[in-house]
């Protein structure tokens, strides 16, 4: 079966009166797909108690990056041991580092269960910054960013072609303000100039990283003045900074820093607050 025929037949069926089994089967196909529609189609089905088990195996085998916060908040209400295990197993197959903290909380605890399974997560998925994210707002957003143009390859030339673009940008804001950055899956720097979206400078891809920077001109180079993580479109982990640091370093923009200015969220991956976002 081809994917789109797959799409298709899950769209219609996975919702339907079709036998547990068949859905079950559906699943653990869509699980092996590496398509951005597949997530909508999981997620709908981790609503169904008798799918849960499955659909939390089929996103671990996606690593689909937008699926973390939605399972820690799963854990937040379910008492299914089984389903508690598999989401403490869940960072150990996606080495997602924003996954730290929730692991973290939960071995303060020493009483609690499956301690075993959550310090072979932790080892795995912290710091790890070889972690791809994806677009994390509306596929309608997803589509329209894919026809944007105007991005800028981060570059010293590219810099100075564009500073007029840049200091465009900041015209009527009485503030600084940064220009929106990505890391794309190749390691290549882009900033926006006049597109303020992540996913926009993106055109929808999945980066490495993602954020907001500040560029200065000296008298012989451009340099990096201030940088963070902050991103509502893919949520990077600080870890990520050293995609910004290897590039940078690899076309001779200055960046004498080791880690992002500021990281958000400013209470971490697994705040309550922050959390609440992706009910």
């Amino acid at each position: 079966m081809d994917l789109e025929s797959l799409l298709d037949q899950c769209v219609t069926e996975l919702p339907s009166d079709l036998p547990l089994q068949e859905k079950i089967r559906l699943i653990g196909m869509l699980g092996w797909t590496d398509d951005r529609r597949t997530y909508s189609l999981l997620m709908q089905s981790l609503e169904d108690e008798k799918l849960q088990e499955y659909v939390v195996k089929a996103l671990a085998q996606t690593k689909d990056s937008r699926a973390l916060f939605p399972l820690i908040n799963l854990w937040n209400h379910t008492s299914s041991p089984v389903i508690q295990q598999l989401i403490l197993q869940y960072p150990y197959s996606t080495r997602d580092p924003r996954a730290q903290e929730f692991l973290q909380q939960y071995l303060t605890d020493t009483n609690k269960p499956y301690r075993d399974i959550a310090e072979q997560a932790l080892k795995t998925c912290t710091g790890n910054s070889d972690f791809v994210y994806r677009y994390a707002g509306s596929d309608q957003a997803f589509r329209d960013a894919q026809t944007i143009t105007g991005q800028i390859i981060v570059t010293s030339d590219q810099l100075t072609q564009n500073q007029s673009v840049m200091e465009e940008n900041q015209r009527g804001v009485r503030a600084e303000k940064p220009q929106t950055f990505i890391v794309d899956g190749e390691g290549v720097m882009y900033i926006g100039g006049l597109i303020n979206e992540h996913v926009q400078v993106a055109r929808g891809r999945d980066v490495k990283s993602a954020g907001e920077v500040n560029f200065v001109k000296s008298e012989r180079a451009w340099r990096v003045e201030y940088i963070n993580n902050r991103s509502n479109s893919y949520y990077p982990h600080p870890a990520s900074f050293i995609w910004v640091k290897r590039y940078l370093d690899q076309v001779g923009v200055q960046c004498s820093k080791d880690h992002f200015d500021e990281a958000f969220p400013r209470a971490g991956f697994n705040d309550a607050e922050f959390l609440d976002l992706f009910k």
